[in-house]
């Protein structure tokens, strides 16, 4: 059995966020202000599994640093998440049905994760970034 399709509204969303550039300057603000600047910055729908992320000892004020210059939306995304990411509690993004959602690797499991890029290696126009086991 394959990968299922991307729909529609995720391409929009995944497309949108790989376009817009972003400037990122944070020091330790809490997460969830930053995780709003992006998505007002992006105009984009972001949706944070906040117990999901409480269960792996993340809230939404937990202090977050990044700074980063004219990176895409995406970038500045899995860099964010990285930065807050513990030990085995690893975050990540996906997308469906156009709602970015932010959660714990664990959580996510068996979600794709997309990015637009060469239609050479992709699935409907997306490269799988990670099929998330």
């Amino acid at each position: 059995m394959g990968a299922p399709g991307i729909d529609d509204k995720s391409k929009v969303t995944a497309h949108k966020l790989q376009s817009t550039i972003v400037n990122m300057n944070f020091g330790g603000q809490e997460l969830g202000f930053v995780i709003d600047y992006l998505r007002e910055t992006t105009e984009l729908p972001i949706h944070v599994k906040w117990g999901a992320l409480e269960a792996a000892g993340i809230t939404s004020r937990s202090a977050a640093t990044i700074g980063l210059k004219k990176v895409s939306a995406d970038k500045a995304l899995e860099i964010l998440l990285g930065n807050m990411s513990t030990g085995d509690k690893k975050l990540a993004y996906t997308i469906d049905e156009g709602l970015i959602m932010i959660s714990t690797e664990a959580d996510l499991k068996g979600r794709i994760v997309a990015r637009k890029i060469d239609p050479l290696f992709s699935l409907n126009g997306f490269r799988v970034v990670a099929v998330i086991r």
